[in-house]
């Protein structure tokens, strides 16, 4: 009885790496999307207490550096906004990636243990075969 050898076991090897480097492009490009919407969110605050301490300011001659000062906070807000929609975007497609490169894994994996299996039917076969032909030259008394 030989030892079961899957002939695809260096592609099964390379695609198991791919997987495992798309995971982490992938990971890195949900964490830049995590860090833009976090940023977004410290724009809207900054915003917010902005605007609260603005119109409380009395001081009449501070309104146009105030409403200046809003008018940038909202431009940031807006690229803000693009960099989420872009990072979104390419989170998608690396997670796509991931994900494809992932289904190749499998199919492979499954092929493993589908030739395995058969490996094993052919042992428990060939082992049968032996056996009834120990019984069949055996002397019958």
């Amino acid at each position: 009885m030989g030892r079961f050898v899957f002939r695809l076991a260096k592609l099964k090897q390379v695609k198991t790496i791919y997987e495992e480097q798309a995971k982490l492009v992938w990971a890195e490009a949900n964490r830049q999307l995590s860090n833009a919407i976090h940023q977004l969110a410290v724009l809207r605050e900054m915003r917010v207490s902005t605007s609260e301490y603005g119109y409380q300011c009395l001081d009449i001659s501070l309104r146009p550096a105030f409403y200046q000062y809003l008018n940038k906070i909202d431009r940031m807000i807006d690229t803000q906004r693009e960099i989420i929609t872009n990072a979104k975007r390419e989170e998608e497609n690396k997670r796509d990636k991931w994900n494809q490169a992932r289904k190749e894994k499998e199919i492979l994996q499954h092929l493993e243990e589908k030739q395995y299996r058969e490996y094993i039917y052919e042992q428990l076969k060939n082992e049968q075969k032996e056996l009834d032909e120990i019984k069949n030259s055996s002397p019958r008394v």
